[in-house]
C-alpha cells in the first residue's frame, strides 16, 4: 500500500481556508483514489515489504430499484487496507420462446449466464501529523497556581484538535473538488489531435451544457434569449427561478435508473434519501432573498435541502476575501492529472457511493525528553478519500465562453498574521 505523506498539502489549503493566501493551483494526484478494476496483487506492507496488501471492507452495491465537506465520513476497519467495492449492471430482455414453439425444434436450456459484476479496487492513503512540545517545569515561573498552568496546557491541545478538525475538512472538500474537476474534464474534453493520435485538451466550458457537468447559465440564456453574464448571474432573480427549478428537476432525474449521470456510463439511480446536495452559501441566500421576499408561498422558490459551504477551495486572500470569484473557484491538478481552473460552481449532487473518507485513524504519540524535561505530542491522521466515477455525480456552474482560459491572478502570499 502507497501512502503519501500530505502535510505540504495540507498546509498549503489551510492557507487559502484561512484567507492567508489566495486560492492556487492544488495538485490532488496520489491523495484522492479513483479505483482499479483489477487489484495489482503485488503490493505490499510498509514494514517488511512482503505481506500482501489484504481487503479490509467490502461494499456490495445491491440497491433494489422501486421506480420513480459535507457529511461523508464512512465507517473504519482495522486489519487490512484495501477497500473491495461489488457492483451489479443491467441485463439485456432477449426472446420467449414459450409462445412461438415449433415442432423438432431443439430449445437449449443448458447454457450458463455469467452475472454481470464489476469491483473495484481502493488501496491508497494519505497521512500527515503535528508536532508540540509541552515543558511544564519550565512554564510554572509564568502561573501563580497549577490550575491556570493547566488551563494554558489544555489551551495548546484545543488548538491542536481543531488544527486537525481544519485539516480534515479542508481534505473533504479536496475530495469534492477533485470529483469536480473530473466531472467537468469529461464533459468537456475534446481532441485537438487526430484520430489516430488524439490529443486531449479542455473546450470551451462556456460553449455549451455537458451532461453532468451542467452549465446553467448557457442553459437560461439559450432557453429564454438572453445574454446574462456569469458575473451578474448570482443576483438576478429571473436567473435564480431558473437555479432553483433545475435543482428540483436533477433530485428527480437522479432517482430514476440511467447510464447518463456518472462518468462510468454505468446504469445507476440515486434515491432521495442517499443523495448529498451541497451548495454553495451565495447561490443559496441569494435565491431565498431574492426570490421569496415578495413571494406569498415560498414552497414555490425554495431550493431542495442542502448542506452549504461557503466556499469549494479557498476563501481569497485579504485584498479579495469572500468575493464571489474566488469562492465559486476550484484551482487543482485532478487525481487523473487533468488541470482545472475556473470559477462559477454553484451546486453539486452525488450519491452516497460516489465519494467519501474511509478509514480515518486518529492516534496520539508521546515521547519524553528526560535530560531537558520536556514531553513532546505527535497527534497523527491517516485517511482514505476516494472518488467512483461509476456512481452518480453532477456538478452545476456557469460560465461565459473562454471564462476557464482567462489568465488567473498570480497568488498572493499575505505576510504576518
Amino acid at each position: 500500500m502507497e501512502v503519501k505523506q500530505i502535510y505540504a498539502i495540507v498546509n498549503d489549503v489551510r492557507d487559502q481556508v484561512l484567507g492567508k493566501k489566495d486560492v492556487a493551483i492544488t495538485d490532488l494526484q496520489g491523495i484522492v483514489e479513483t479505483g482499479k478494476e483489477i487489484f495489482n496483487a503485488n503490493q505490499v506492507d510498509n514494514y517488511v515489504k512482503a505481506l500482501v496488501n489484504r481487503i479490509g471492507k467490502e461494499i456490495f452495491v445491491a440497491r433494489k430499484y422501486s421506480g420513480g465537506a459535507p457529511s461523508v465520513l464512512m465507517d473504519a476497519w482495522e486489519f487490512g487496507s484495501v477497500l473491495l467495492k461489488v457492483s451489479g449492471d443491467l441485463y439485456d430482455a432477449e426472446k420467449n420462446d414459450s409462445w412461438d414453439l415449433n415442432d423438432g425444434v431443439n430449445y437449449p436450456q443448458d447454457v450458463f449466464h455469467k452475472p454481470k459484476v464489476s469491483t473495484k479496487f481502493f488501496n491508497g492513503k494519505t497521512t500527515f501529523s503535528v508536532k508540540i512540545s509541552v515543558a511544564e517545569i519550565q512554564v510554572k515561573e509564568s502561573f501563580t497556581s497549577l490550575e491556570k498552568m493547566n488551563s494554558f496546557i489544555s489551551m495548546i491541545f484545543t488548538d491542536i484538535d481543531n488544527t486537525l478538525q481544519v485539516d480534515v475538512d479542508n481534505l473533504i472538500m479536496l475530495t469534492i473538488g477533485n470529483f469536480i474537476g473530473e466531472t467537468i474534464w469529461d464533459d468537456y474534453k475534446e481532441n485537438t489531435g487526430t484520430e489516430d493520435e488524439p490529443v486531449w485538451a479542455l473546450g470551451d466550458l462556456g460553449a455549451k451544457s455537458g451532461q453532468r457537468a451542467i452549465n446553467v447559465l448557457y442553459l437560461y440564456n439559450t432557453q429564454f434569449n438572453k445574454s446574462l453574464r456569469a458575473k451578474d448571474m448570482w443576483y438576478d432573480p429571473d436567473f435564480l427561478k431558473f437555479f432553483a427549478s433545475l435543482q428540483f428537476k436533477y433530485v428527480g432525474y437522479l432517482k430514476k435508473m440511467s447510464r447518463i449521470h456518472n462518468i462510468g456510463g454505468k446504469a445507476r439511480f440515486t434515491p432521495q434519501e442517499d443523495l448529498h446536495y451541497v451548495i454553495l452559501d451565495d447561490i443559496k441566500a441569494n435565491a431565498n432573498a431574492y426570490l421569496q421576499a415578495d413571494t406569498f408561498n415560498d414552497e414555490y422558490t425554495k431550493l431542495p435541502n442542502a448542506e452549504g459551504v461557503p466556499f469549494w477551495q479557498g476563501s481569497g486572500s485579504l485584498t479579495s476575501a469572500f468575493t464571489i470569484d474566488k469562492m465559486s473557484t476550484i484551482n487543482i491538478v485532478t487525481s487523473e492529472n487533468h488541470t482545472i481552473n475556473t470559477s462559477g460552481i454553484l451546486s453539486v449532487m452525488f450519491d452516497r457511493n460516489a465519494l467519501g473518507v474511509l478509514c480515518k485513524d486518529k492516534r496520539v504519540k508521546s515521547h519524553v525528553t528526560e535530560l531537558e524535561e520536556f514531553t513532546t505530542y505527535k497527534y497523527i491522521e491517516d485517511g482514505e478519500y476516494f472518488n467512483d466515477f461509476n456512481e452518480n455525480f453532477i456538478v452545476f456552474f456557469g460560465a461565459d465562453a473562454t471564462t476557464q482560459n482567462e489568465t488567473p491572478e498570480t497568488p498572493q502570499e499575505v505576510v504576518g498574521e
